[in-house]
């Protein structure tokens, strides 16, 4: 999907799987769903978490990220380029795999 940026917001139960991103990713995560991201190259990746979600990106480069993981769910990027932010709580799990 081409974009210039991409805002979601999901409540409840469920499941997004995205194949191809580019500009930019924004979304929020209120409950119990799954974000997919198979491939992508971005200018920015924004990524929140409240409850048990969790978000593969781990196919994702993007040039700066904002993580937040507010629960029990995790998050993980593929690549980032220039800066990221990341908070969690105790039970939340943040991983970049690749970073520079």
């Amino acid at each position: 999907m081409k974009n210039d940026h991409l805002k979601v917001s999901i409540n409840g139960f469920g499941n997004v799987d995205c194949k191809e991103l580019t500009g930019s990713f924004s979304a929020n995560i209120f409950g119990f769903e799954n974000i997919t991201v198979r491939k992508g190259c971005l200018q920015a990746f924004n990524m929140t978490v409240r409850g048990f979600g969790n978000v593969d990106a781990s196919g994702v480069k993007t040039q700066k990220s904002n993580l937040s993981v507010l629960g029990s769910g995790d998050i993980t990027v593929g690549h980032v380029v220039q800066e990221s932010v990341e908070k969690h709580s105790k039970n939340g799990v943040i991983k970049i795999l690749s970073r520079g």
